[in-house]
């Protein structure tokens, strides 16, 4: 469907037109109902036509939640393309693969569209430093995957992974060219024809691996990938690993301007704290919440650790002190703290989404106009040629409007890549 998400270049025959931005659904459960399903609506109406998807998203509530928007959505289902990810925690294997669709089958109602193995740099341990057999077991994989797209099960496959843009030097590096090898041994010099069409991988702001090594025969990935015509999807635009940090790079609601924001934080876990020292009821269940709130008050601080608190932790809590004679004035205690730690760890996330943002101005000024840091690295991802499409998790509509904002601005290649070298020669310095 036209729209301002359309590709910018057109793919090669046989290949699927994938729009530059594309449903992610990392966080997409029944919690962000129903904002979410707008935003998905929304997006498939401006012109968004895939989807990005993991058994393990949302903790595995993912897939079931984007069955249940196709039941209630005026979208056609066949008319967005549905990239799934195999499990990279279960061994890697053609059966392993064949359980895989056909689970997804089941759970979404039809296979995926195209199935891309994940991380098989980390799902296979034993086999990371003997290249001859991850090799052989990928061209199994292949094999069967090609095998499923001839019976029409599937449109396309590919590999999902973080290392094949890490440095050679990293213990953690995959190298692109032994898979893209692997599947032309396999399937011939037509690979593509056969159905090894996509490759992902995170690309951001402060992950530019894709851009910045020369790990391809003295090209970058991204232009291996662009010479090899293969299609690139892109994934984590908003959070990056730095070191051990994680960071997020989207601009949260920010709260900069409630002075009072730490003392009621202090405030409310005092309170909280004081109801563990003194419970009363059975010790063993004693709960240690604010206590490690206090001590480690730091760890928390990041996003994605907040993030898996406020969706795992505080749940096995509750549950965990339901009958207890305590639990009533706890809970009561424990709510406003968490809504007031959540807004003081948007606030110190959005301090260093400023940082980033006036970086990405001082490099490349004509962004600047540009609303939303979003909108700015919308723009400057797409100015990069091999990108043919970025996931991007949308929990909200107006989320839209900063990736529509981006879409109609870009850079020359060359600037592009510049920007992306002055932030990460900056982050050196200064981190």
């Amino acid at each position: 469907m036209p729209g301002p998400f359309f590709p910018v270049r057109p793919p090669k025959a046989g290949q699927f037109p994938f729009s530059r931005v594309g449903l992610g659904t990392a966080h997409f459960s029944r919690q962000l109902r129903p904002a979410a399903f707008e935003a998905a609506e929304a997006a498939f109406a401006k012109g968004v036509n895939w989807v990005d998807l993991a058994d393990t998203f949302a903790e595995g509530a993912a897939t079931e939640e984007l069955s249940a928007f196709f039941k209630t959505s005026k979208q056609d289902p066949e008319a967005i393309a549905i990239v799934a990810k195999s499990n990279p925690r279960l061994p890697l294997s053609p059966q392993q693969l064949r359980n895989q669709l056909d689970r997804y089958r089941n759970r979404l109602g039809r296979f995926p569209d195209f199935f891309v193995i994940r991380g098989p740099e980390f799902s296979l341990p034993p086999l990371a430093h003997d290249l001859s057999a991850l090799t052989e077991l990928l061209r199994e994989c292949f094999a069967f995957l090609a095998h499923s797209k001839e019976k029409g099960e599937i449109r396309g496959f590919g590999v999902a992974s973080e290392g094949v843009v890490l440095p050679k030097e990293d213990e953690a590096y995959l190298s692109l060219e032994m898979i893209v090898e692997a599947a032309m041994d396999e399937l011939g010099s037509d690979f593509s024809g056969q159905g090894f069409q996509l490759v992902q991988t995170p690309f951001n702001l402060l992950e530019p691996g894709a851009v910045a090594t020369d790990s391809c025969s003295g090209n970058s990935p991204a232009e291996y990938l662009l010479k090899k015509g293969l299609q690139w999807l892109t994934y984590r635009p908003l959070q990056a690993w730095r070191g051990d940090r994680w960071v997020q790079l989207s601009e949260f609601s920010s709260h900069h301007q409630d002075p009072d924001l730490e003392k009621r934080v202090n405030e409310s876990l005092t309170r909280l704290a004081d109801l563990e020292s003194t419970w009363t009821g059975t010790p063993s269940l004693r709960p240690r919440f604010a206590h490690d709130l206090q001590a480690r008050g730091h760890e928390f601080l990041q996003p994605l650790r907040w993030s898996n608190v406020l969706r795992s932790h505080t749940p096995r809590l509750s549950a965990q002190i339901a009958q207890e004679p305590g639990a009533a004035a706890y809970y009561l205690a424990l709510k406003p703290l968490l809504a007031e730690y959540t807004r003081l760890v948007e606030k110190e996330a959005a301090i260093e989404s400023r940082r980033y943002r006036a970086l990405l101005d001082e490099s490349a000024p004509m962004l600047a106009k540009l609303p939303s840091l979003p909108a700015r690295l919308m723009a400057l991802y797409q100015s990069i040629p091999a990108v043919t499409g970025t996931a991007w998790g949308l929990t909200h509509p107006a989320h839209l409007e900063s990736l529509q904002a981006g879409a109609s601005a870009t850079l020359r290649p060359g600037e592009a890549i510049r920007c992306f070298q002055f932030v990460d020669e900056w982050s050196e310095i200064n981190e």
